[in-house]
């Protein structure tokens, strides 16, 4: 049942989980580094059979270990003429010559990752000296030091596509894919270079972590706040058992927070190569060229990618660089700098995700543990709800991306933004569709003052977007990483007039990258079941929320930041792709309203 009073553990507490890890049946280190081992390998499964049943929301079909024919065509008609591009670079890798191409061609970007990942001064320079969570990389230093070799591998991949790759096969084009929004992903003239460098330590074993960017469906679950698809489309070699040597080719397009953000897409070959013990590069160089003049491919990735080092406590140091080359085409004016500047798709907010989430499976390890012990029948239900914590917060980010398979359109409304909709089919219910609005805006405020308002349970924010009438009381809240930056709530909502109880979920996390307030309805059976340890994997979930993304160094727009706003419904009026009137004016008033109640709450912050 609810606890009232249930608060987090400040860092410095030991959880009945944590102290598990030393406890159980009195084990050596020896045995409890296995078994750690044992509850991380069962966790990759249950994020494997998740993304299963909740696939990134580009990804019709979900990538296999071993890519067929015929899963790579079917995504390529059920996504439309932009994954046709996918057969042809499946039926390019085929031919041993390619492959031979590739191979030089990723041992090259990976000497020259490894090369980026060590050096210092005056290669790479903080963009804000007060700000060192990031470093940015000197493209006039880079040009000199790194020879053109990796353009002229890729060079002569081209021409051997062009003249001998066995492209002839037999596709099946009678799906398309219509974009509503004004503005198009066509290339621009002139491509922009971003190049950016993070490091973190996280708690994981490191050729864990190595497992996680080597297997498609681990990736897309990791990194579903950044990615709209992935796809295996060849393996050309699977490595030892250590990964030393896997070499796989993929495509995948990358989302932003809001579905103004147009998506980015790429065909890369990803390689892993073991350095020493404990030490792996896993390196992602650009395949765009292999498919000359396609219209989709709007992101050309140069040797990007992670140096993994093991530390003697068994955690992991990760060192992270991103560097493309990308043709941004059409920009909302409100991202336009987020873009530009490199923020939106740089190393920064890649490695606070794997942040997260490392410190979110680890947490999962320690309830599993703690399972093992008698007297913590508590463990269980916890357990159950961060798992659907992520499943929500995963869901969100699919709502708002803004991937071909998603069809927005821009409403106008008296404001400098318009409110952009679309619906989408409900599974198993044809009669019926899931309803999104979200709109994004700018406010003068700090980031961290804006997130602290929208998780404050004490505001009718949220009760206000769910429904008229609910008074809002937080029930219960916990850790959701090891941190107390990652917080899941379970948030009492009470119905004024007939005083029925409600439940809501909340997962908050605040980030110098970027902070989020997701949340979504539950019945108040279903949140005790949950809670009781059972299995919540079939419950439906409906998210709703904010995204919060701080102003930095590059943004000119000069201190604040600018807020997303989604609201999702189920609607038995409506249809996938079409959304009634009567629909749409609710969506409209209620994120409308929800805009100005922000605004006015924060404006008054400015005359306090």
């Amino acid at each position: 049942m609810l606890s009232e009073n249930s608060t987090p553990q400040s860092n410095g507490d030991r959880s009945h989980e944590e102290q598990g890890l030393d406890n159980v049946v009195g084990q050596s280190a020896q045995e409890s580094r296995i078994l750690r081992l044992m509850m991380i390998s069962n966790e990759f499964v249950t994020m494997r059979d998740s993304m299963e049943i909740f696939p990134l929301p580009g990804n019709e079909v979900e990538p296999e270990s071993s890519p067929s024919q015929n899963n790579v065509q079917n995504a390529a008609c059920r996504l439309g003429q932009g994954r046709t591009t996918d057969l042809m670079v499946f039926h390019a890798i085929k031919a041993d010559f390619n492959q031979a191409k590739i191979r030089d061609l990723v041992t090259n970007a990976a000497d020259e990752l490894l090369k980026l990942s060590l050096e210092k001064e005056p290669l790479w320079q903080y963009h804000d000296p007060s700000n060192r969570d990031t470093e940015i990389l000197n493209h006039d230093e880079y040009n000199k030091r790194f020879s053109n070799i990796l353009d002229e591998t890729l060079e002569e991949i081209i021409k051997l596509i062009a003249v001998d790759a066995p492209l002839n096969v037999d596709i099946n084009l009678d799906c398309s894919s219509t974009d509503i929004i004004s503005g198009d992903n066509q290339r621009t003239r002139s491509p922009k270079m971003e190049a950016s460098r993070a490091r973190a330590c996280i708690q994981m074993p490191p050729l864990s972590v190595v497992y996680v960017f080597m297997d498609a469906k681990l990736w897309s679950f990791f990194f579903s706040d950044m990615l709209a698809r992935a796809m295996v489309l060849g393996i050309l070699d699977p490595g030892t058992p250590t990964l030393d040597g896997a070499l796989q080719v993929m495509s995948a397009e990358y989302h932003g927070p809001s579905a103004l953000l147009r998506t980015r897409e790429s065909y890369f070959a990803r390689y892993c190569k073991m350095l020493s013990h404990n030490v792996w590069i896993v390196v992602d160089v650009s395949l765009e060229d292999l498919i000359t003049n396609n219209p989709f491919m709007n992101c050309k990735r140069k040797p990007s990618g992670c140096l993994i080092e093991g530390l003697p406590d068994g955690s992991t140091k990760v060192t992270w660089i991103e560097h493309v080359e990308a043709h941004t085409g059409f920009l909302s004016l409100l991202f336009k700098p987020f873009v530009e500047s490199g923020f939106m798709y740089g190393a920064k907010r890649w490695i606070d995700v794997l942040v997260r989430q490392s410190e979110r499976l680890e947490l999962l390890v320690q309830h599993a543990i703690a399972n093992l012990l008698p007297g913590n029948p508590e463990s269980a239900g916890m357990d159950r709800l961060l798992r659907l914590a992520e499943q929500m917060r995963r869901l969100f980010f699919g709502a708002l991306s803004a991937t071909k398979s998603h069809l927005w359109k821009a409403i106008p409304v008296n404001g400098p933004q318009d409110i952009l909709v679309n619906s989408r089919e409900v599974p198993g219910d044809a009669a019926a569709a899931f309803l999104t609005a979200t709109t994004s805006f700018w406010l003068p405020i700090k980031a961290k003052t804006v997130f602290q308002y929208l998780n404050d349970e004490k505001n009718q924010i949220k009760g206000d977007m769910l429904g008229d009438g609910y008074r809002i009381d937080e029930a219960l809240h916990l850790r959701g990483g090891i941190t107390t930056d990652n917080v899941v709530s379970v948030i009492r909502m009470v119905e004024t007039e007939e005083n029925k109880t409600s439940i809501m979920l909340q997962e908050a996390q605040e980030s110098t990258s970027g902070s989020y307030v997701v949340f979504a309805p539950l019945d108040l059976p279903v949140m005790e079941s949950l809670l009781d340890g059972h299995d919540a994997s079939s419950i439906g979930i409906l998210p709703s929320g904010f995204v919060i993304l701080p102003h930095h160094p590059g943004c000119g727009q000069g201190e604040g930041s600018v807020v997303t706003v989604a609201l999702q419904l189920f609607d038995r009026s409506a249809r996938p792709n079409f959304i009634p009137e009567d629909s749409v004016a609710i969506l409209l008033d209620v994120v409308m309203e929800c805009e100005t109640n922000i605004r006015n709450a924060m404006l008054q912050l400015l005359h306090i």
